[in-house]
């Protein structure tokens, strides 16, 4: 699915953070997650819209999210887009943070953009729901209720095929839809036909102890990986597909974890992007590598998402503060600005 990561969904990874802080004077939405869609269009999403982005930051339009329940929910932690831009999915955790039982159960929809449409709602009550993935054709879905991963159907539910799964990263589909990158264990990715889990390669990073985030470039070449090394510093991981040969690994700077809230690669897999927001005394930071040399980095700015343009030439990255900003690939040089005021529908 496209991602903007927290995983992500993108071709790049599923986003798995909600996304939310302090506003400014200002009242701008909240932003979580970021994605194109395959003609240049930038869907910018948060727990109360999605919202259209031309390739020049002005608005096309925003939908409301059909969710089955009322009012505001913290535990909103999974969205996906589909290459096209038409359909969408959210997925939500039971509302454990309130006093109290929790008034919502886990679940998923998918509907369609702009129009709002349900095409699915699906509840997981009883279950400990950790992850949402949509088929780039937004055709098929990947849930976790944990220890499980299923993969289903979008029109009817249909069960394809379901399995254990073991590992932090939610599993994410190549751009053509007919692979899965899953987790098989925690330091250890396995590429599976999506139509039937078949085992197609094994994605082993030599000395890694837990896999974090994983992205895919939008031409299906690539996939990488952040992952967590003990001993030693965090690095990222890249392989080649469909043989899963691995490339290169590169280690991430020092004063940094590797625990990127949001990752993605570059559509042809020659750049990897994360944002890091550490929170503490440690530094929130953008980082976007070339190969296997970093090649530059932007610290302060608290950005939680982060999304390559179809061609490759800019980086989208959003935060509570600055909205939506355009930043030249290449050099990080911000463009473009946008800052998406809340409405009061």
């Amino acid at each position: 699915m496209r991602v903007t990561s927290r995983a992500g969904l993108v071709a790049g990874g599923l986003l798995l953070l909600v996304g939310c802080g302090a506003r400014d004077e200002t009242p701008g939405l909240p932003l979580a997650w970021l994605s194109y869609a395959d003609d240049g269009t930038l869907i910018a999403a948060s727990r109360w819209r999605v919202v259209r982005l031309d390739t020049q930051l002005n608005e096309i339009d925003r939908t409301v999210p059909p969710y089955p329940f009322e009012g505001d929910i913290q535990g909103l932690t999974f969205f996906g887009v589909s290459r096209d831009g038409r359909v969408a999915a959210f997925g939500w955790q039971a509302d454990t943070y309130r006093d109290g039982p929790p008034t919502i159960d886990p679940g998923a929809i998918v509907f369609e953009v702009p129009s709002g449409n349900r095409l699915r709602v699906d509840p997981y009550p009883q279950a400990n729901f950790q992850g949402l993935s949509l088929s780039p054709d937004g055709r098929t879905m990947a849930v976790v209720p944990s220890p499980q991963v299923q993969i289903a159907s979008v029109a009817d539910g249909q069960i394809l095929w379901e399995a254990q799964k073991a590992g932090w990263s939610p599993p994410l589909f190549t751009p053509d839809s007919a692979s899965l990158i899953v987790a098989t264990d925690l330091d250890q990715l396995e590429l599976v036909r999506a139509s039937d889990g078949g085992h197609l390669a094994a994605l082993v990073p030599p000395g890694h102890d837990g896999t974090m985030a994983v992205a895919v470039s939008a031409d299906g070449s690539t996939v990488a990986s952040s992952s967590t090394v003990d001993p030693g510093s965090d690095v990222i991981a890249m392989w080649r597909l469909p043989d899963g040969a691995l490339l290169r690994t590169v280690a991430w700077p020092e004063d940094l974890g590797g625990l990127p809230v949001s990752f993605a690669l570059s559509p042809h897999g020659d750049r990897v992007a994360a944002t890091v927001v550490p929170g503490g005394e440690h530094q929130n930071s953008l980082l976007v590598w070339e190969g296997d040399r970093l090649l530059y980095r932007r610290d302060g700015e608290t950005d939680w998402a982060v999304a390559f343009s179809p061609d490759g030439s800019t980086l989208a990255v959003a935060n509570v503060k600055q909205g939506v900003r355009l930043l030249r690939a290449s050099d990080g040089v911000v463009l473009a600005q946008h800052k998406i005021l809340v409405d009061d529908l």
